[in-house]
Parts: C-alpha cells; sequence; structure tokens
C-alpha cells in the first residue's frame, strides 16, 4: 500500500528478474505501516500477533495470485486495475472501486501525516510544536510529490536507503533489551481487533499490473516473485513485531504498549521511552520520518494522478492542476490538524474497509466468477470461502468503528520486569 495506486506510478523494477520483482513488491508493502504493526498486534501477545500475520499473509498472497491471474487473462500491457475489476465483475464495479481508492489515499494520508506530528514532537522533546511538525512535514512532503516524479524517484531513493539502515540499527539496538518474559503473554480475543493493521502492512496488489509487465507476463515467474516478495514483507514485520513486544512491557508507564495503543503512538514512542537510550531515540527518529515520507509521497503521488484521470486533467493547464493538488492535499492537512491523535485510528479504517473491499473482497469475487464460467466447484467452494472471509474481516471492522462490536485490551502487568 505504501507506493502509488495507480499503474506503474514509480516505474517498473529495472531488472525483469524474479527477485527485483520481489523486491518491489516487499517495498511497496513495508514503509509506515511498520511504525502501527507492534502496538496493535503486541496487546494480543507473541504468538496471536506471529499467527494472525501468517494467516492474513496467506489471503493477501492469495488475492494478489487472483489479481495477476486475471492481469495475464486480459492480455493488455496498459490495463491497470479499474480495467481489470471492471472486466471481472463488471461495470457496477466502479462504484465500490472509486470510493475504495479515495478512502485509501485519503486515510493513509491523514494517518501518515498524524504519525509525523506524533513522532516529532515527542522524540524532539517539543509536545506544543506538534502542530507545525505536522505543517513542516506537509510542507516538505507535498512539495517533493509537485515537483515531478524524476524528483520523487530521487529523494525516494535516498529515504529508502535511511529506511532500510535505520531499520537495521534499531533490531540491533532494541534487541539487547528483549526479556523473555515478554514473549509469553497471550490475548488471543483480542487478536481480530489488529486484523485491519495487519491488512495495511501487506497491502501491495496496486503494483501487480507493474510487476506483471516487467516479467513478460510469465506466471511461473510472476508466482514466485509474488512469493518471495510477500514472504520477505513477512519476516521483516515479524522481525519487528518480536523485537517490539520483547522490549516493550504491556501496561507500565508512558512507554508501554497499552499507553502507545490509547494515545495512537507509533511504536518508535514507547521504545524510545521504555529504554531511555539516545542512540534508540535517534535511529526511531530516522526510521519513522523516513517510512512516513516515503510512504506519503508514495501515496500522494498516486491520489494526485487518480484524482487527475477523474477530472480529466491535461497536461500545461494550470488551473486544472492546481485544482487537483488542492483536492489531493488539503483535506487530509485539514482534517490532520483538527484531529491530531488518529494515526492507528486511520490505518485501522483503511485496512479493515478499504484494502480489504478492493484488494480482498473483489479478486475473491472475481476468481468466484471465473470459476463458475468454467464449472469448476472446487474453485468455487474455495472462492465463496475466500469471500466469506473477507466480508467477516468487514463486517468485524465495521462493528468495531459504529460501536456494535467492542474488543478491548486483558491489559494485565507483567512483573518482575
Amino acid at each position: 500500500m505504501e507506493k502509488d495506486f495507480k499503474k506503474n506510478p514509480t516505474g517498473t523494477p529495472d531488472s525483469s528478474s524474479v527477485w527485483s520483482a520481489a523486491l518491489f513488491i516487499s517495498g511497496a508493502s513495508l514503509g509506515a505501516g511498520l511504525l502501527a504493526l507492534p502496538i496493535q498486534t503486541g496487546l494480543a501477545g507473541l504468538i496471536p500477533a506471529l499467527s494472525g500475520l501468517v494467516f492474513i499473509w496467506g489471503l493477501m498472497f492469495i488475492s494478489g495470485l487472483i489479481l495477476a491471474e486475471s492481469f495475464v487473462g486480459i492480455g493488455q500491457s496498459s490495463a491497470g486495475l479499474h480495467t481489470l475489476y471492471e472486466q471481472g465483475l463488471g461495470r457496477w464495479s466502479g462504484w465500490l472501486v472509486t470510493p475504495g481508492f479515495l478512502l485509501i489515499f485519503y486515510g493513509v494520508l491523514v494517518a501518515y501525516l498524524c504519525g509525523s506530528g506524533t513522532v516529532l514532537a515527542d522524540l524532539l522533546h517539543r509536545p506544543h510544536l506538534e502542530w507545525l511538525f505536522l505543517l513542516l512535514f506537509f510542507l516538505v512532503s507535498s512539495g517533493v510529490v509537485l515537483v515531478g516524479m524524476k524528483f520523487i524517484n530521487r529523494a525516494n531513493a535516498g529515504f529508502m536507503f535511511l529506511l532500510i539502515g535505520s531499520f537495521i540499527a534499531l533490531l540491533l539496538l532494541v534487541g539487547q533489551n528483549i526479556e523473555s518474559r515478554n514473549l509469553v503473554y497471550h490475548d488471543w480475543k483480542f487478536l481480530p481487533s489488529a486484523f485491519p493493521i495487519i491488512i495495511c502492512a501487506f497491502a501491495y496488489q496496486n503494483v501487480i499490473p507493474s510487476i506483471c509487465t516487467s516479467l513478460n507476463n510469465d506466471r511461473g515467474r510472476i508466482r514466485q516473485a509474488l512469493f518471495f516478495g510477500t514472504l520477505l514483507t513477512l519476516v521483516v514485520n515479524g522481525l519487528w513485531i518480536i523485537a517490539v513486544i520483547g522490549v516493550l512491557p504491556l501496561d507500565e508507564g508512558s512507554g508501554s504498549l497499552l499507553t502507545a495503543f490509547q494515545q495512537n503512538q507509533p511504536a518508535t514512542i514507547p521504545l524510545a521511552r521504555d529504554i531511555h537510550s539516545g542512540s534508540i531515540r535517534f535511529c526511531g527518529l530516522l526510521f519513522s520520518m523516513a517510512a512516513l515520507f516515503t510512504s506519503y509521497v508514495a501515496v500522494g503521488e498516486g491520489l494526485r494522478n487518480f484524482l487527475a484521470d477523474l477530472l480529466g486533467e491535461t497536461q500545461g493547464v494550470t488551473g486544472r492542476n492546481v485544482l487537483v493538488a488542492g483536492l489531493a492535499f488539503i483535506p487530509p492537512l485539514t482534517v490532520s490538524l483538527v484531529y491530531p491523535q488518529l494515526f492507528l485510528k486511520m490505518l485501522n479504517l483503511v485496512g479493515g474497509l478499504g484494502v480489504v473491499l478492493l484488494f480482498g473482497l473483489l479478486p475473491a469475487l472475481i476468481f468466484f466468477r471465473q470459476a463458475r464460467r468454467k464449472k469448476q466447484q472446487l474453485k468455487q467452494a474455495f472462492a465463496l470461502l475466500l469471500c466469506i472471509l473477507f466480508i467477516a474481516l468487514i463486517a468485524l471492522e465495521c462493528g468495531q468503528e459504529f460501536g456494535l462490536l467492542q474488543i478491548h485490551p486483558q491489559a494485565e502487568y507483567w512483573h518482575g520486569r
């Protein structure tokens, strides 16, 4: 989800090898979702968190396979996800696809802006300037998007290098403070509430048209790229969850999982508070800002292009370009300034509704229609099971958002720290 949602927004992989495509897929998944993942999953405990991670990985891998197979079947290298959904389900799908994309685009931009203000204000010990940090991040990141794709690619490459380096450093520093007793806690009842955040961490389906094109629509190589790319994402997310859960207490002071969850904080904030390490604080700041910047720029460019398509923007028409830019960036800025504590809440909403709908339920419906057309009963049954699972995930999120289903963390203390 961290990359653009249009076809080939940041370019296809430079090489048509399976491994370059796999890295491209992993890069599309990883980003600011890493900052949120350990907090909500951590309240369920390590074993439930890793189990949920593997479960969602399987579902999202399958949905990717379905979309890839459908794209290859279309046989049009210029086709995007809209075309894929329209041919697979009919024109009625547009009534779901467009609102779904807008929910994802606007929702994640609000989450990233809120996260930027929170991270900078806390890690720099300037809580009263949170709005100013948020605004500065907005101006810099949005400005990069508006400059153009060449500058975006250069800036993104630099921040991706910073993201990888700071992430490795954080794992090494945090790993020295892991306590085995923290890893035995479990609260399986809280796990369902973490599914939307986990889903956000495996949203890569938007780059599938680019991947299929770069691999010359070779089904075997595409499947390998999807498997290894999503598997790498699974490993990175798993290591990060183990590190954070192993260090942070469940409910002991400001540097706890529960406090971070209640205050909608990214994982780097409680880490810095609990360990009191200047190195971790510095690496956490670099990691947080790199993750937020790369995610914001990619999604921001995707939203700008998406709105340009909807409004029929013509290259060189300054007035229309300004309108598109305003529609893309002013609404999320306004919401984030008015409600600056929406980081986890918005990612929950995006994952539980937008991503599940577009990259889960709709691909499952496409698979069901294909299987029914070919009278493949076993595949029909499997497709129906997928539909039920994705509908259940949507219902779960709707129940929580409307207060019909309330899932609270057990919030027991971990003694003896």
